[in-house]
């Protein structure tokens, strides 16, 4: 209560009262931060009051009181710091002085700066606090006489306001440094780099960091304007400490040191100024390459990337090489898209085929060069999107290098995706070394997947060369005959090559036999470490124009191929073997596993892509599976068999061919394979014939049932498997055997489907058996209580129950019981949950 009647004193004048009560408060309890304040804003007014009378050693006994008070009173506002501030500079000597001419130095600059220059002069005998005036009065000083005050004048009062000690950063500060950045464009004598860095990157303000607005437009950050000025002064910097100093992240700096420089380059460019252009790009680089990646190095490079073509495509890769491509960003890996929605490729990989360009034309190859590609190809590898050209390119830079085996390594993973390409197998052939016989067999195979004479021409020459080698005359002459009918016959090659061959021997029309022949060792070598499985050919059909097939093994390979791949599927009979190497593409898909769109599952599916195919000596359709099945039906209106297969698929064959020899009731033997009808499995059975129950019967599913019931009336018996499985009937017609309730029999079965879709198995063979089904009969033990329909214990009992299982009256009476008793019975499954008892052991 008594801090608001010791400020209510002191706002109405008594502070001797105010000062008297405060300081009693403050005796009660020193530590409370609320009297301190109230004394210190007493003791405030007190000082004002000594300095208006002058009495500077009383007042200054007065702050030092208050200086006291300063750390551990209430001063959330800073009110009680600006106070005491004013106050300490208000009783420093020379003070009223300074502060008039500050104030002076707002309309009359240079008269204020006059008044106060020895002070300027000596600042170091001038107390601190007052030093923030002193450099205000510099700053409007030479903002008003920049016009007539000489470079050497201006640069005196820029050091002048450096060796002031005022607080920094400042918005002062930031003005004098903004005044010489302006300064600096007009004279190239005055270094603002070394000002800047003399005023300390550190005091920049957040202000000076970032981007300002006026009235709606966008102001560029003092940090931005600093940064171009710099660089356009060609001066050499330490951008390193300078990226240290400045506190923004790294890339934010460089970018802010690269822009400048990539819009002079530009700038050149439009000016038509190429040579002036091209030595720009040399200095950037010598700048910037070793401080690491950002946005406008990545810039610099696009613009390098498009301007430097033509008869000036061989400066990008000694500038790439230079600009160096770890520095290369996330965003550099990626396709770019414009703003109508056409997509390019990645600016890495657009430098990079450039360089490949360069040196794929130059010869001689500068080595070193080729090392770098090498490295850069790695990198290459590892990060861009799967591309058939970069592979061929990795190869050939490995050929390059003479690294065979490496470039063979590439050529043969192309070749899984890329078997129909000629000039894959073309350039693999370019890597052997050692071996006629396989070059042979390599080009052999180009020339048998191309077609297009266009782009044989080489191949021809280079394989009439081999064959003159390995003696193949007649062979040699005619692939240099197609050369000749399809290319100009005037080159190099083959005129030297057509005097090395004997022109009287009859050359064949045409080398398939010999292409044939070798093309087998041709697929050997590039897929020697993949295994050959048999397929068969199950399906053709036409789509746009053109022909396909379907071939699978029935198990777990099945592909669609156009039949222009391989010619000799277009005329193969349905069902002929194959031995096909393929090679398997997992991809990884989600799919949706119920109505919810998050409910998904990952699933790889394999596809299959097949290099290599030849006819097999297996006979029609033995590719396949073999599975046997069960007629449960014959259709002779409509020709269909109704088939139940061992796996209980059910099957609609039509069957014209031995019709006769299959009826109802027969098993049969087939070929299975599955195939997708509508996004939909379906299975599809070939080659059905007749086979023996005995050959048949072992394939279908067996188990162990129970007899739970004989009728016969009906002359059948019912069996059951056990709880939570479906029962069934046989008829005494179709067994020999006549079991009793509760005898376990073996029997062999298929599955199917009424009309309703509901599931009914079909008694195969039915055989007596030691096996017991613990699932559908057991013993158990318990107390027989007898149950009376009417509640009269003087009657027979009508049933009982052990337990929960029940015990039907004809039991009872076949053991004569006709009390309460203590029994071990055999039960069996009836059904619904039910157990009845069959069989009593009293």
């Amino acid at each position: 209560m008594s801090v608001k009647e010791v400020t209510l004193l002191r706002k109405s004048g008594n502070l001797k009262e105010a000062y008297k009560m405060a300081i009693d408060d403050l005796k009660e309890d020193r530590n409370n931060p609320w009297a301190q304040m109230s004394l210190f804003w007493v003791l405030r007014d007190i000082c004002q009051q000594l300095c208006n009378r002058n009495a500077i050693d009383k007042a200054k006994i007065c702050l030092k009181e208050m200086s006291s008070l300063l750390p551990t009173m209430v001063d959330d506002s800073g009110a009680g710091e600006r106070a005491y501030t004013n106050l300490y500079k208000r009783l420093q000597p020379n003070a009223d002085a300074i502060s008039k001419a500050s104030e002076l130095s707002k309309n009359d600059p240079s008269n204020a700066y006059v008044q106060v220059k020895n002070y300027i002069d000596s600042a170091n005998d001038v107390d601190s606090a007052l030093h923030e005036e002193l450099g205000w009065i510099i700053y409007r000083y030479i903002k008003a006489k920049i016009s007539n005050l000489t470079s050497l004048e201006i640069r005196t009062l820029l050091k002048d306001y450096m060796y002031l000690r005022n607080e920094r950063p400042s918005m002062l500060h930031s003005q004098i440094l903004n005044f010489a950045l302006s300064f600096s464009k007009e004279h190239s004598d005055f270094s603002f780099y070394r000002f800047f860095m003399l005023w300390e990157p550190e005091n920049l303000r957040y202000e000076d960091l970032n981007k300002g607005y006026y009235n709606g437009s966008e102001i560029p950050s003092l940090i931005s304007r600093i940064c171009r000025q710099i660089v356009n002064s060609g001066e050499d910097i330490d951008v390193e400490m300078l990226c240290e100093k400045i506190n923004l992240p790294k890339t934010e700096t460089l970018d802010l040191l690269r822009e400048p420089q990539f819009w002079e380059i530009m700038n050149l460019h439009k000016e038509g100024k190429m040579r002036e252009m091209f030595e720009a790009f040399t200095v950037y680089n010598k700048r910037n390459a070793v401080y690491g990646a950002s946005h406008w190095h990545s810039e610099v490079l696009k613009i390098a990337e498009r301007h430097m073509n033509g008869q000036e495509t061989w400066r990008f890769i000694y500038f790439f090489r230079d600009w160096r491509y770890e520095n290369l960003m996330d965003a550099d890996w990626k396709e770019e898209t414009d703003n109508n929605g056409n997509t390019y490729k990645p600016l890495a990989v657009k430098a990079a085929k450039k360089c490949y360009e360069y040196l794929k034309e130059s010869h001689p190859r500068d080595a070193e060069l080729v090392s770098w590609l090498d490295s850069l190809y790695n990198v290459l590898i590892e990060r861009a999107k799967k591309d058939e050209w970069i592979l061929r390119q990795r190869a050939i830079i490995y050929t390059w290098q003479q690294q065979y085996d490496l470039a063979i390594n590439v050529y043969k993973s192309l070749l899984l995706e890329m078997s129909e390409k000629y000039y894959v197998w073309s350039e693999l052939a370019d890597c052997i070394q050692d071996s006629n016989e396989l070059k042979i067999a390599l080009l052999s195979k180009a020339l048998l997947v191309e077609r297009n004479e266009d782009f044989l021409g080489s191949i021809h020459l280079t394989l009439a060369d081999l064959l003159i080698k390995e003696e193949l005359t007649s062979e040699a002459l005619c692939e240099l005959n197609i050369y000749k009918k399809f290319h100009e016959n005037t080159s190099r090659k083959y005129q030297e090559y057509i005097e090395r061959v004997d022109i009287s021997v009859i050359p064949p029309n045409n080398n398939k036999l010999l292409y044939n022949r070798y093309a087998t060792i041709a697929e050997e070598y590039a897929f020697s470490e993949i295994e050959a499985k048999e397929v068969t050919l199950v399906d053709r059909w036409e789509k746009d124009g053109k022909t396909y097939c379907t071939l699978t093994n029935g198990v777990d390979v099945i592909f669609q191929v156009n039949v222009k791949r391989f010619p000799f599927l277009t005329n193969a009979i349905f069902g002929s073997v194959f031995r096909v190497k393929c090679h398997v593409d997992k991809e990884e898909k989600q799919i949706q596993t119920s109505c919810f769109s998050w409910n998904k599952t990952k699933v790889t599916e394999a596809k299959y892509i097949p290099l290599c195919m030849h006819k097999s000596e297996t006979r029609l359709w033995m590719g396949l599976p073999q599975k046997f099945g069960y007629v449960e039906y014959l259709n002779e209106e409509k020709k269909i068999l109704h088939i139940v297969t061992q796996d209980s698929q059910q099957i609609f064959q039509a069957f014209k061919e031995k019709w006769g020899t299959i009826s109802k009731g027969d098993f049969v033997s087939f070929r299975e394979y599955t195939i997708i009808k509508k996004n939909e499995n379906k299975v599809v059975i070939a080659n059905v014939e007749k086979v023996n129950k005995e050959t048949a019967l072992p394939n279908f599913n067996s188990g162990i049932v129970v007899v739970d019931d004989i009728n016969i009336q009906k002359k059948l018996f019912h069996y059951t498997f056990g709880q939570g499985k479906i029962g069934g009937i046989v008829f005494f017609n179709d067994t020999d055997l006549r079991p009793e309730v509760g005898q376990c029999l073996k029997i062999f079965y298929c599955v199917t489907k009424d009309r309703k879709g509901e599931k009914r198995p079909i008694v195969l063979n039915v055989e007596e058996t030691a096996e017991i089904n613990t699932s559908a009969i057991k013993t158990i033990q318990g107390h027989l209580e007898l149950k009376y329909k009417n509640g009269s214990w003087d009657d027979s009992p009508d049933f009982a129950f052990i337990g929960d299982y029940y015990v039907h009256h004809s039991v009872l009476c076949e053991y004569n019981i006709t009390k309460d008793c203590y029994v071990t019975a055999d039960v069996i499954y009836a059904g619904q949950g039910k157990w009845k008892v069959i069989k009593i052991h009293q």
